[in-house]
């Protein structure tokens, strides 16, 4: 509820409307056969026509809710008070909404809907079959665009990784130089570089893991990026996930290595020296 309260099972003349069909909330302007009602609040009387027949009701309250979704156009009141307006008394409905238990999965409960025969009957679905395409193309643009801010993000590390190892590499060429000299090999050397690089890669991941997952997906899923056509919130599936920070420790890796390999290749003895 946006604005006002529920409707109690004794309210008589008493309705919740849905956000989309007032002004201050309707989502791209007047609509023809849904204008949206102008200075509505919770209190305001309303005249509504069912079946020809028109009584005066009162708005208790106001569902706020997404431009795409079915509560955002409809307006709802006691099932008694519906019937007695429509003159019928059978079970007759246009919409039947069904919700599962934690764990059950829709689309087999869809299909045994459908083999019971009521798909014969009326359109089965579940909640994202409803979805609208403008909805789906939305989504797939977004993950687009993740994907894309994570391909930049990778080269970025690999990029800042690699100015890190090679400014150690070339402050510290001395060094290197004296450990050639008394008997390190250069691949031990490289390889010292590389771990360098992979703790730096395990330690940014480990801190981008706790800031994602302890902060940003719990925030953002309690408040969520309100859209005139949808809410957002952040989806960060796990497989996703490690398979990116599995491109960024390789990448890294590999980063570390070119630098460390640039500086092991120099003449022992130049490097002792300083010499370029």
């Amino acid at each position: 509820m946006g604005e006002g309260s529920y409707l109690d099972p004794n309210d008589y003349d008493q309705v919740l409307i849905g956000s989309q069909l007032i002004d201050r909330y309707s989502f791209g302007g007047d609509v023809p056969g849904l204008t949206p009602l102008k200075d509505i609040h919770p209190g305001s009387k309303i005249r509504v026509t069912i079946n020809g027949s028109t009584r005066e009701m009162t708005v208790k309250g106001i569902i706020v809710t997404t431009a795409n979704s079915p509560l955002a156009v409809g307006v709802f009141m006691p099932e008694g008070e519906v019937r007695e307006l429509m003159g019928r008394t059978d079970f007759n409905v246009n919409q039947i909404a069904i919700r599962l238990k934690s764990g059950v999965d829709p689309a087999a409960f869809r299909d045994l809907l459908k083999r019971s025969g009521v798909a014969r009957v009326a359109s089965v679905q579940t909640f994202e079959d409803a979805i609208p395409n403008g909805v789906e193309e939305i989504k797939q643009t977004f993950a687009m665009l993740g994907n894309a801010i994570s391909s930049v993000g990778l080269v970025v590390a690999s990029i800042t990784i690699f100015i890190v190892i090679f400014i150690n590499a070339v402050t510290r060429r001395k060094f290197i130089g004296i450990l050639k000299g008394i008997g390190i090999s250069g691949e031990a050397i490289e390889l010292s570089y590389m771990f360098q690089s992979l703790f730096y890669a395990l330690i940014g991941s480990a801190i981008g893991l706790a800031i994602l997952y302890g902060f940003l997906v719990p925030y953002i899923s309690a408040h969520p990026i309100v859209l005139p056509i949808s809410n957002v919130i952040l989806v960060a599936p796990l497989p996703d996930t490690f398979v990116r920070i599995a491109l960024l420790v390789a990448a890294t890796v590999i980063a570390g290595y070119i630098p460390a390999r640039m500086i092991v290749r120099k003449n022992t003895l130049e490097s002792i020296l300083g010499r370029n």
